[in-house]
């Protein structure tokens, strides 16, 4: 609680940015460009930069709106006041920071009329009572708009729940918010001259839905690619590509265009190699699963293949297709096509996943006390040393580093290496079982090095964008 409370006030940090900082010069246009006002000062910071290396266009934000709440809350007028008056201060202190820095006016896609408002939520209900499935959900679209994987991938975040309930009424707010940011961007887009837009993000509904409306309207549309202390990275999007990763499935061709592609191979698989010695060059880790002190020397236990779990409530869609709906039921289905057929299988947590996934982890041990899992702390060079003919992941990281062990890799989604065929990658879910239920018969290439230097050179090593501070985002 005290924490959320120093939250409405500037740390030590923000109260040195707005001392040291002097407010960019307006420009005099009708033309404007808007940023999402992220609540980090590190992005602050770097935007701040950029407005006042342009000194001809005009920077507007937009403060996103994540209040979303369960239905139970939102619904008791005391809890629903409490949250929204919380999220109302910081966003106040933000706002403060972002006009600072050069941002001259704010929009805030909860500011839409009380009839708009009521609307929307009557086509909430309406629609919650059509939903006959979790696939139904995913493949909604509103006004054009395609929704549906925002509002899964949202609900799952924000409700800490491993998997869509249906029947939760608490899908309402979601839809319901949806809609509103739908309708407010639209009037935004309609109403204004906007440049380009310029987010922190592509999924979730705060996220996705102003990028797809943008989009929608031809407005140019970037999303935050890499960010670090010295360096802050854009990628732009359209309307056939509206995700903030790389575009993995055109590594070949791009590829194909570079000079000296034996060389860019060899330095790829060297920087690989520096992986397994124990450099962790996975920003996002936090913990190393190559490092030597991990090293689980008394793992005895002979499997045939190794699950790699995934956290429970990561995005799910943030790639362009994943054959389940969700990670919890990627995970369910593995589970009993293990017990069903005495699969000697063993399930690895993820070591990077939030405790509220660790607390999805021990409902299954209780519910499936036969399957046999491995300790998160486990290393995974522990694990390919220890015989395993095959890997499982949806789609993580795990499957080119077993690739790189001459260890077949098992996934059901698009995933960095899509482009490559160093791993087996179902498209539906019989063949995923059959991938399983057959590994005996899949065959790595014998091009397999060439493939993984290629990947890890393109993935890693490969400059797809310009820092924001260039001309690619003029």
């Amino acid at each position: 609680m005290i924490e959320k409370f120093k939250e409405w006030f500037l740390s030590k940090d923000q109260k040195v940015f707005i001392l040291e900082t002097n407010k960019s010069k307006k420009s005099n246009t009708s033309f404007f460009s808007l940023i999402q006002c992220s609540q980090d000062l590190n992005y602050l910071k770097h935007f701040h930069k950029y407005i006042e290396n342009d000194k001809e266009t005009n920077f507007d934000g937009i403060l996103p709106k994540n209040l979303y709440g369960n239905f139970i809350n939102r619904i008791l007028i005391l809890p629903f006041f409490l949250r929204k008056s919380n999220f109302f201060l910081i966003r106040i202190k933000w706002r403060r920071l972002y006009s600072k820095a050069g941002v001259n006016n704010f929009f805030y896609p909860g500011s839409i009329s009380l009839y708009l408002k009521f609307k929307n939520l009557f086509k909430g209900v309406h629609y919650f009572f059509k939903i006959k499935s979790k696939k139904t959900l995913l493949i909604h679209r509103y006004k054009d708009i395609m929704c549906g994987d925002l509002i899964y991938d949202s609900y799952l975040r924000y409700q800490q729940k491993p998997t869509i309930n249906i029947a939760d009424p608490t899908l309402i707010i979601f839809l319901y918010e949806c809609y509103n940011q739908v309708d407010f961007y639209e009037k935004l887009a309609k109403e204004h001259s906007i440049q380009k837009y310029i987010s922190s993000y592509a999924t979730y509904i705060h996220h996705g839905i102003p990028i797809r409306v943008f989009l929608k309207h031809g407005i140019r549309v970037y999303t935050l690619s890499t960010i670090t202390a010295n360096k802050l990275q854009y990628k732009e999007l359209n309307i056939s590509d509206t995700t903030h990763v790389k575009p993995h499935w055109n590594y070949n061709i791009i590829f194909k265009g570079l000079k000296e592609q034996e060389k860019l191979i060899e330095n790829g698989l060297q920087c690989f190699n520096k992986r397994f010695a124990g450099i962790n060059d996975l920003s996002y880790m936090k913990v190393n699963q190559y490092n030597h002190l991990n090293d689980e020397k008394g793992f005895t236990r002979r499997f045939d293949g190794v699950v790699f779990l995934h956290d429970f409530f990561d995005s799910p869609h943030v790639y362009r297709s994943l054959i389940f709906e969700d990670f919890y039921e990627w995970i369910l289905h593995t589970i009993h096509l293990t017990l069903n057929n005495k699969l000697n299988i063993g399930f690895k947590p993820h070591p990077n996943q939030l405790p509220e996934s660790k607390k999805v982890i021990n409902k299954l041990k209780l519910r499936f006390p036969m399957i046999e899992w491995i300790e998160e702390e486990t290393s995974n060079k522990t694990i390919f040393e220890s015989g395993i003919d095959y890997g499982i992941s949806a789609y993580g990281t795990v499957l080119t580093e077993l690739a790189f062990h001459q260890i077949k890799p098992i996934c059901c989604g698009d995933n960095p290496a899509s482009d490559y065929n160093f791993i087996f990658e179902a498209t539906t879910k019989n063949e995923y079982d059959s991938f399983i239920l057959n590994h005996i018969k899949l065959k790595l290439r014998s091009d397999v090095c060439d493939q993984l230097g290629q990947y890890y050179y393109m993935n890693f090593l490969h400059q797809f964008y310009n820092d924001i501070n260039t001309e690619f985002i003029q």
